[in-house]
């Protein structure tokens, strides 16, 4: 994964929680959440090369290495 840039309007160069920029519905490949999908992000936090997402529709938080 890039680390993300600090231009303002920059182009997307990662993408988390759907298979491709082309895919908009939530858990389509299931009734259930899996690593590849998020359902209603609501908050995102990072600490060093870490971050966290609150994937409040499928009740978790994911973590990711920057």
């Amino acid at each position: 994964m890039m680390p993300p840039s600090t231009q303002s309007g920059a182009w997307a160069t990662n993408l988390l929680g759907k298979p491709n920029f082309a895919t908009s519905s939530e858990n389509l490949d299931t009734f259930f959440g899996t690593e590849r999908t998020l359902y209603w992000p609501f908050a995102i936090s990072s600490s060093g090369q870490r971050l966290a997402v609150a994937d409040t529709g499928n009740h978790r938080v994911i973590f990711f290495e920057l």
